[in-house]
């Protein structure tokens, strides 16, 4: 009879260590060392172990490199899985990962999992990978590089909409620094615009104002934020009838955001635009848009919203027939 009614039940936590300890065990000392490293990874590629494992690369053994530590892993069969055709990334089974993760807590210590996570960061950073470096760059404590990644790549996300991923990236980053930052939460006054949350944009966009008022700002970013601040107060002066605030706000709005901040610059424009038809120079706004909209620097996404604008416009005319040719 093969049943053994006297054993007690097995403590599946136990036998999962007491197996990865098996395994661990027999692997040499760096390629070991490796292994908890990457464990923190999502992903992983040649060029990221050798950055995350090899940050002396001087000290480190010249026989061991990114590429032949994952062959060394697919040898092995050590639960590696190909992400690709090409065999360039590969991650760990979720499993075998998180064994390894509670195996580097108990070795390691806080400041050894920030660090690996920092130099993680600032590699995709540097490839051009802003979610996973954010990603990092968040765990590993490191804010304020964090931030300048969302700050360099955001212009871009808002030009071309993507408001979902932007809003994803807002969520890596602890509640109190996104409504500590004026960068930040004014990123977040023009999500919930998009989103049509009128409140929540008033909240974030005097949010933001304050913030830039009391903090001081960074260099190079202060004109950006304040312009993005002035975007929003105009588009409440359209909400609220008030041509004089628009004026003002769009005015300055304009002189101080940058080239780059394509669909901020046409909402300005939009805003302008309204504050003509609210002074009855319906036919002026309906020609700025026009003259604005044959501007080379517009993506067509960006011209699509002027359009937008000029149909806003003639919906507050009541001259719905109104079409340019």
């Amino acid at each position: 009879d093969d049943q053994h009614p006297d054993d007690g039940p097995v403590d599946s936590q136990h036998l999962q260590q007491y197996l990865l300890a098996e395994v661990m065990n027999r692997l040499d000392p760096i390629l070991r060392e490796w292994l908890l490293t990457i464990a923190w990874l999502d992903r992983f590629c040649p060029e990221l172990c050798t950055a995350v494992c090899q940050p002396d690369s001087a000290a480190a053994p010249a026989d061991l490199t990114g590429e032949a530590f994952i062959q060394r892993l697919q040898d092995d069969n050590l639960f590696v899985i190909p992400l690709d055709s090409e065999n360039h990334w590969f991650r760990l089974h979720h499993l075998f990962r998180e064994l390894l993760q509670t195996w580097g807590r108990k070795g390691g210590d806080d400041d050894e999992i920030a660090a690996l996570h920092r130099r993680a960061g600032v590699w995709f950073a540097r490839q051009d990978l802003p979610d996973e470096a954010i990603r990092h760059l968040v765990l590993a404590g490191d804010i304020a590089e964090a931030e300048k990644v969302v700050l360099h790549h955001r212009y871009a996300l808002m030009n071309s909409e993507q408001w979902i991923r932007l809003e994803r990236w807002l969520h890596q980053f602890p509640d109190n620094v996104v409504t500590s930052s004026a960068m930040l939460t004014s990123t977040v006054a023009f999500i919930c615009m998009h989103a049509g949350q009128p409140q929540k944009v008033n909240g974030a966009r005097l949010q933001a104002e304050q913030l830039l008022a009391g903090q001081g700002p960074k260099p190079g970013e202060y004109n950006a934020l304040m312009g993005e601040v002035l975007t929003l107060n105009a588009v409440r002066a359209i909400g609220v009838g008030d041509p004089v605030m628009l004026d003002v706000s769009t005015q300055r709005a304009l002189q101080l955001l940058p080239a780059d901040a394509l669909l901020v610059r046409s909402l300005v424009y939009g805003a302008v635009a309204a504050g003509l038809q609210m002074r009855g120079r319906f036919a002026d706004g309906c020609r700025l848009l026009e003259e604005t909209m044959d501007e080379p620097q517009w993506t067509p996404r960006i011209q699509t919203q002027i359009m937008v604008y000029f149909c806003l416009i003639s919906f507050m005319q009541g001259d719905l027939t109104t079409t340019r040719a």
